[in-house]
């Protein structure tokens, strides 16, 4: 943990007042909330960033080091002017899944392949996948589909969420060709209401009278961000 509360012996601020200026100029993301602090006298300012966690500990979490290290030190132990020796990885070329299957792709599914490249497969990951999108804004399901068998398939996507979610396209039924993977994008649109609870969307993938996979998505409403595209 690094605490940001403490003073920058360059601008004699806290470290998150500092950053909570340079979060200003990201009005296209968070133009509402951002002038709403210009709105406010630096008591208030104190008082909303105590309440919006700006001065909260920030949590690094320790991958791996070629310069050695550990947990507690400090991030930049072992760091030296001399140059890292340089390291061949052998490459792995993971097994596609057997039979038919249904896999959360975009980046989901890239951090899981980057994660087992760079050997960082111990670092911890959430139970269920998690997004936050802005509320009122679509959500957009990356999907891969798979059949690993000897005859042609059909596959029948299904969804369920909360109440004021709406499908917008990507739920219908697929025939794949035998040895054949189709990427299919499922769209909703949220709600227009900020939330601080989780949504949970769950997409199912029926064949043959049978789910074969079920994919859980966590979404956070909020009041802003960037669009998924």
């Amino acid at each position: 943990m690094y605490p940001v509360t403490g003073i920058s012996p360059v601008r004699n601020l806290p470290y998150w007042r500092i950053a909570l200026e340079a979060f200003e100029f990201h009005l296209s993301q968070y133009r509402t909330y951002i002038e709403s602090l210009t709105k406010l006298d630096e008591q208030q300012l104190l008082a909303k960033a105590k309440e919006d966690e700006w001065d909260g500990p920030v949590q690094l979490t320790f991958g791996k080091s070629k310069v050695g290290g550990s947990v507690t030190a400090d991030v930049f132990e072992g760091i030296t002017p001399t140059e890292i020796a340089f390291v061949h990885r052998t490459e792995e070329v993971p097994e596609p899944p057997a039979g038919l299957s249904v896999e959360l792709a975009g980046p989901w599914g890239f951090y899981k392949t980057f994660r087992h490249a760079h050997d960082l497969d111990h670092l911890p990951q959430a139970s269920v996948p998690e997004i936050a999108i802005a509320a009122g804004t679509a959500l957009q399901i990356p999907l891969l589909l798979r059949n690993n068998t000897a005859t042609a398939k059909e596959l029948t996507l299904s969804l369920t969420a909360p109440p004021g979610w709406a499908t917008q396209s990507g739920l219908a039924t697929y025939t794949l060709p035998a040895g054949e993977q189709l990427p299919v994008l499922v769209t909703l649109d949220s709600p227009k209401t900020v939330e601080k609870a989780l949504d949970e969307i769950v997409c199912q993938a029926q064949a043959e009278g049978k789910t074969i996979s079920t994919i859980k998505l966590h979404v956070r409403r909020r009041t802003g961000g960037l669009p998924q595209n």
